[in-house]
């Protein structure tokens, strides 16, 4: 149809046949022409071929769900879901005008042609090369985000833990908001029992500086083939899909011995909307994630002046009062400073609350993820807590 307009109007128009990376593909699929088969065209504008995909311009995809998989970790999506249950593709019919006159360098992540002329590329990509490239999506473009490690394949062997990191624009840092979801895929052994143990405190999301990190530890016996799907969002920048990418991570062996993290906060580690909300700055720290080798770190805060402040430690398995000698609160007017020091090896939760004048409780507005890897020098204050280490 499209081809037929453009040449009732002269302007030249070719219909281009290939492989895609649509709704019948699974992150690291082997491609076929039978079940991968697509079409879509080029037009020729301003002495240039230019490439358009107006199916896929006309709706936007949030995912594609072929039924495989079962969910382990979905932090914040897990009350648009049914336990344990895999969705098929979710689609708007927002236009996706990244279809249109879109770059081959970019489009090539998702379209292959059967004629390699019709990449448009000075590189020819070859059909294993196009198989194995990250699976990203518009969004991923559209907020100018990139990967540290531009190598990568969309499908990635571990052992024990996986890292994955995506740098964000400076100027964005701080408007930019990522979610994800963990899948595990379902054995065909497993003879319909899908009851595979939850990451939920073995996932996490944080960011330091301009690089946002999603990392996945896998307890012992949790080896498997996983799906990470990441979401993120702009405050400034309305998008038709905040889908951004999906990696496979096929888990060779899990670890030896593994430590649940001490809590999941629901408003994630690090900068948060909530701040801004409840009118609070924070000042000296805004990254999700910092050691505390070097002793005792100091948080500090602006706080509305009607506003109470309250911070609290946390350890896995401890309960919130065990290490409230550890975080300190002082205030001097608006500004609030948290310090907090460990007096064992091991991850903490700090926690930063605020309670609203007149508020009937406090509310969670910042999360830090703090790390000590070494002992702590035993003296009076420490020994009540040597058996927790």
């Amino acid at each position: 149809m499209l081809q037929s307009f453009f040449r009732c109007v002269d302007i030249p128009c070719v219909v281009i046949h290939g492989i895609s990376k649509g709704v019948t593909y699974d992150v690291g699929d082997v491609m076929s022409r039978e079940k991968h088969c697509n079409s879509w065209n080029a037009v020729y504008v301003e002495n240039t071929w230019r490439l358009v995909h107006c199916h896929w311009a006309s709706r936007s995809a949030r995912g594609y769900y072929s039924g495989n998989w079962v969910t382990v970790d979905c932090p914040e999506f897990r009350f648009n879901d049914v336990e344990g249950e895999s969705r098929s593709y979710i689609v708007s019919s927002l236009i996706n005008d990244y279809y249109f006159f879109t770059d081959p360098a970019i489009f090539i992540h998702k379209c292959f042609p059967f004629d390699e002329r019709w990449q448009l590329l000075s590189k020819k990509l070859t059909k294993e090369e196009f198989e194995t490239c990250p699976f990203l999506q518009p969004a991923f473009f559209a907020l100018n985000l990139g990967l540290v490690d531009e190598k990568l394949s969309c499908v990635l062997y571990t052992r024990e833990k996986f890292v994955l990191r995506i740098r964000m624009p400076l100027g964005a840092v701080d408007r930019l908001r990522f979610s994800y979801n963990l899948y595990r895929l379902r054995n065909s052994w497993d003879e319909g029992e899908y009851d595979y143990p939850s990451l939920e405190r073995f996932t996490l999301h944080y960011c330091v500086r301009d690089i946002a990190f999603f990392e996945v530890r896998f307890p012992p016996l949790s080896n498997g083939d996983y799906k990470l799907q990441i979401f993120c969002s702009d405050d400034q920048i309305c998008l038709p899909s905040e889908w951004i990418c999906d990696f496979r991570i096929v888990c060779e062996k899990g670890m030896d011995v593994s430590v649940p993290l001490p809590v999941v906060p629901q408003i994630g580690w690090g900068r948060n909307p909530e701040l801004a909300k409840h009118g609070i700055t924070a000042v000296s720290h805004t990254d999700g994630y910092y050691s505390l080798d070097n002793d005792s770190l100091v948080f500090e805060f602006v706080f509305p002046a009607e506003a109470e402040s309250h911070a609290e430690l946390l350890k896995h398995k401890c309960s919130r009062s065990e290490y409230a000698d550890y975080v300190t609160v002082e205030r001097d007017g608006v500004n609030v400073c948290v310090k907090a020091e460990a007096p064992c090896s091991g991850e903490f939760a700090l926690q930063i609350f605020c309670q609203q004048g007149g508020g009937l409780g406090y509310v969670n507005v910042m999360n830090y993820l703090l790390k000590r890897s070494v002992f702590a020098e035993v003296g009076e204050k420490y020994e009540g807590l040597l058996c927790l280490i």
